[in-house]
């Protein structure tokens, strides 16, 4: 099971939270103002196969209780496999992660792998 910390807590974002897909990676990127600085990370799921996104007024209370600033993998996935149903001829599309945080809301990706990446 992945779980992957974010560096600072979501409540301490300088500005919401940016993704970006480029057809194969899923980038997100966050920006948290500590102590008079920022503080830059990114999230880099690759392959990205599939992704969706709640608004944090939407998202189901599951959400905060597994993966609030953090990734966690969904365990028995029913997106997974619906999704893994749809390719012909079948063909994995990874695991089932999600971050949701504060003020933003809950991202969910299919993807075999994550990444969290400190930036300069």
């Amino acid at each position: 099971m992945v779980t992957l910390e974010l560096a600072h807590p979501s409540t301490a974002f300088a500005r919401d939270p940016e993704l970006r897909f480029d057809g194969r990676r899923l980038t997100v990127g966050f920006e948290f103002a500590v102590g008079g600085s920022v503080v830059r990370q990114q999230l880099v799921f690759d392959p990205a196969r599939a992704f969706r996104f709640v608004a944090e007024p939407y998202c189901e209370a599951w959400h905060y209780e597994v993966s609030y600033d953090r990734v966690a993998e969904v365990e028995q996935s029913a997106w997974l496999g619906e999704v893994e149903g749809q390719a012909t001829p079948a063909s994995p599309a990874g695991r089932h992660l999600v971050v949701t945080v504060d003020s933003w809301g809950c991202l969910e990706v299919l993807a075999a792998g994550v990444d969290l990446v400190s930036i300069d």
